[in-house]
């Protein structure tokens, strides 16, 4: 035991995190995803773990490469960590920190002895979205919308403040009856409310981790979709029955540390009927994290064996999902250029209108 914190110690005057306990080599302007960031602590808890080397100052050294939120979370993890409050504890009392699916990971691993395993399993997760990066569709088709109907809100009350009045002032001069396609342009203000909820709420649920959180607490929402707890679930099985762990362990730990409802509640099920003598790919399947024919190939097989397949399950519960997104970008896609161009048509023959009327009564 003194060996090893001599080394520690000696691996810490090496680095010399004494004298330069930061370095900085990022620009104030953020440069990747709260994703991307949570990837960089994972690497540095690995190396901690691999090296015995002290976490803390690790991880405040890091909080110097991110601006803003992300900064502020390490250095809060940071802290409790020089509190010698215990990683996982750490991680649950900032919880923007890591991913919910890397902190139970981590604490499936702490449970088992299995840490190392666990951060593998994570680094191997993160070369295969590397390898083969996930749908980003839905954030970038919400952006290009986004940005073109606050354009055309712009453009639309531009229209309505200043060169309308000029218009209806000329057709009461004139005598002339105004197109009814003009009445669209009483709708605006209800446009302009709308759009704006709508931007709040993909922010609520899209680009906003840390308000999407708060607001799901203090409403009680679901945390993360079912399709993403059930991959999360697949995976930590097949690290648990890889290590040659019991399933109802695991079942029990994923139950009671799962943020997504709906999926607690099939863990529960599945971990009683597991107690009743129920086998416990049977159970899983009766809860319908598996399927019949998954549950039979589970069967009988070696740990080694069913951990790559419950892999391969997860793996096929991303596919859907991404699948499941491009398809409604390619329904959602051409019903907004529709509706866009419904606005631009009818707003072309209001002003169209109003031109052939002036020119109908000066002929």
């Amino acid at each position: 035991m003194k060996n090893q914190k001599m080394n520690a110690k000696s691996r810490r005057g090496f680095l010399d995190l004494t004298r330069f306990p930061t370095w900085r080599s990022a620009t104030w302007i953020p440069g990747c995803s709260l994703e991307d960031a949570q990837v960089s602590l994972l690497a540095v808890i690995r190396g901690a773990v691999e090296q015995k080397l002290p976490l803390a100052p690790l991880v405040r050294s890091l909080s110097n490469e991110y601006p803003g939120g992300y900064r502020r979370t390490l250095q809060r993890l940071a802290n409790l960590l020089e509190k010698d409050v215990p990683l996982i504890e750490a991680l649950e009392q900032v919880p923007d920190a890591l991913s919910e699916h890397s902190v139970l990971s981590l604490r499936l691993g702490v449970q088992s002895g299995a840490v190392f395993p666990a951060l593998q399993m994570l680094k191997g997760e993160v070369v295969e979205r590397t390898i083969d990066p996930p749908v980003r569709s839905w954030k970038s088709f919400w952006l290009y919308w986004i940005v073109l109907i606050g354009i055309l809100l712009v453009l639309l009350t531009l229209f309505q403040l200043r060169i309308a009045p000029t218009l209806r002032k000329v057709v009461e001069d004139l005598n002339m009856k105004a197109p009814r396609f003009g009445m669209i342009l009483q709708y605006l203000g209800y446009a302009w409310a709308a759009f704006l909820i709508l931007v709040l709420w993909l922010i609520t649920t899209n680009w906003s981790f840390r308000l999407r959180r708060w607001l799901r607490t203090m409403f009680r929402m679901p945390m993360g979709q079912v399709a993403e707890s059930k991959e999360s679930v697949l995976r930590l099985l097949g690290m648990t029955t890889q290590q040659g762990r019991p399933v109802i362990g695991a079942l029990s730990t994923m139950a009671k540390y799962q943020a997504n409802s709906a999926m607690r509640s099939k863990l529960l099920v599945a971990r009683n009927e597991i107690e009743q003598g129920v086998d416990a790919w049977d159970a899983l399947r009766t809860v319908g994290l598996l399927n019949p024919d998954q549950a039979d190939a589970l069967k009988g097989e070696s740990s080694v064996s069913q951990s790559w397949i419950l892999s391969t399950y997860a793996r096929c519960v991303a596919i859907r999902r991404e699948s499941r997104e491009r398809l409604m970008t390619a329904l959602v896609h051409p019903i907004m250029v529709l509706a866009v161009g419904w606005v631009v048509l009818v707003l072309c023959l209001y002003v169209f209108g109003l031109l052939y009327g002036l020119v109908r009564s000066l002929s």
